[in-house]
């Protein structure tokens, strides 16, 4: 009797495993087709009762992250890779029930990248001199003001007499970029909403140029003008924001939200 040569035993067996690999993959196909049939219909209920929004949802995403990267933490496939995974199919999503229209300026190309990493292949991006929206676009891209030096924030972008709101940053994991590139920021006309970790930012004037002192929070200022970074959710009728305003006292001129973001990974949060 002839027995199997040992090479031809683990050609077997490497077939027998890409076999289990298709069939796990038909599993997933099918899966990925029935939970686009849900976002289907998520977008029809949009549209009939949220018709003219942008449908990008910040709260429930930056949970969607933490949940993906927790659930592969432990596992022997990467998180990192998981929650890339995860960006595409958010991506794919809100793209399908609300086109996604990009606007970048011409002088971070980079952002291009950054767009097509966080929201998707599918987006459609335009380069724009200045910080403003194109009409078709719904999303804007600045770079983070906090890491960049950009003082856009002193004259906050509008749409249409919309107020844009930063809703995110990119890219979603905190990391060293190379070269010159710099983190963005997206802004929508949106109201951001809260997640369980988030970060907050707001314009402050005041009469004098002196930089204020506000406990817990990072300041960048730019003549009376100050961009102030708040730890957590902080909207601008939160209770934190009087006690400020009446330490200030008479330097006080206004108080503006920029939005919130909910805070990026970082490579601890993927166990790298």
């Amino acid at each position: 009797m002839t027995k199997t040569a040992p090479k031809d035993s683990a050609k077997q067996q490497l077939a027998a495993y890409r076999a289990k690999i298709d069939a796990l993959d038909d599993t997933l196909i099918t899966l990925l087709i029935e939970r686009m049939g849900v976002v289907r219909e998520v977008a029809k209920l949009k549209g009939e009762y949220w018709p003219n929004d942008c449908h990008v949802r910040s709260g429930r995403e930056g949970e969607m992250h933490k949940r993906i990267a927790n659930a592969f933490a432990k596992s022997i496939f990467p998180a990192r890779a998981a929650v890339a995974i995860w960006r595409q199919l958010i991506g794919a999503s809100t793209n399908f029930e609300s086109p996604l229209n990009i606007t970048f300026l011409a002088s971070q190309p980079e952002h291009y990248w950054l767009a097509r990493e966080y929201f998707g292949p599918l987006v459609n991006l335009t380069s724009v001199a200045g910080p403003a929206l194109v009409e078709e676009s719904n999303v804007l891209l600045l770079p983070a003001p906090d890491e960049s030096g950009a003082n856009w924030w002193r004259n906050p972008p509008q749409h249409k007499g919309r107020p844009l709101y930063l809703f995110a940053r990119l890219p979603l994991v905190v990391e060293e970029l190379p070269g010159e590139m710099a983190p963005a920021v997206a802004l929508a006309a949106l109201s951001p909403e809260p997640s369980s970790d988030d970060i907050s930012y707001f314009t402050l004037k005041t009469k004098s140029t002196e930089t204020p002192d506000i406990k817990g929070a990072r300041i960048f200022s730019s003549g009376n003008d100050h961009l102030v970074i708040l730890e957590g959710f902080v909207a601008p009728d939160d209770a934190k924001m009087a006690p400020l305003k009446k330490k200030l006292g008479d330097e006080f001129v206004s108080l503006h939200w920029l939005g919130a973001h909910p805070r990026p990974l970082t490579p601890g949060d993927l166990h790298e």
